[in-house]
């Protein structure tokens, strides 16, 4: 999935619109604009369901929104939706990954102040399992704890940890 921000010169505001590319970069899907989608730095996902989650910042709304994307993209399957916002601060820069039981999940930090990393997480079909929530708070006396300012920050994690002892043989 691609994401591409169009500005109206009539409404500075930015729409949201994806497009499908197969592993070789040819075009599946047209751009398409997301109905009812305004915001900023877009991150997207396939879950190992296949449906592809895509999530933005919406700085009209302060929140943090959300939409499903049939494998095909050929129909949304939920959203646009807006997360449940936590606290008074404008949710930004948001990161997506995925877990090898078709889950998603979905962090981000506040806009500005960057004092909390907070998180959510979604089934493969966009419904809410964990409702948002801090999962981190900056400790000093100004604090300030970051993850990613270009959305991106997160990686899946599918496989097992290994651990590699060294033998020696007399």
């Amino acid at each position: 999935a691609y994401t591409l921000y169009e500005e109206d010169p009539e409404n500075p505001v930015y729409r949201i619109t994806y497009g499908l590319f197969d592993s070789g970069g040819n075009l599946l899907k047209e751009f398409t604009p997301i109905a009812g989608s305004t915001g900023l730095r877009a991150d997207a996902v396939q879950a190992t369901g296949g449906n592809i989650f895509l999530a933005w910042s919406d700085p009209s709304k302060s929140t943090i929104a959300v939409t499903v994307i049939h494998s095909s993209g050929n129909q949304l399957v939920s959203g646009p939706f807006d997360l449940p916002a936590v606290g008074t601060r404008r949710p930004d820069y948001v990161s997506l990954t995925r877990d090898s039981q078709g889950r998603v999940v979905l962090t981000w930090m506040d806009f500005r102040y960057y004092d909390y990393l907070f998180y959510a997480l979604l089934d493969g079909e966009g419904g809410l399992l964990t409702p948002s929530m801090i999962f981190a708070t900056g400790s000093a006396d100004e604090p300030l704890i970051q993850s990613s300012f270009a959305s991106h920050g997160n990686a899946p994690y599918l496989g097992a940890w290994d651990a590699h002892l060294p033998i020696l043989s007399r």
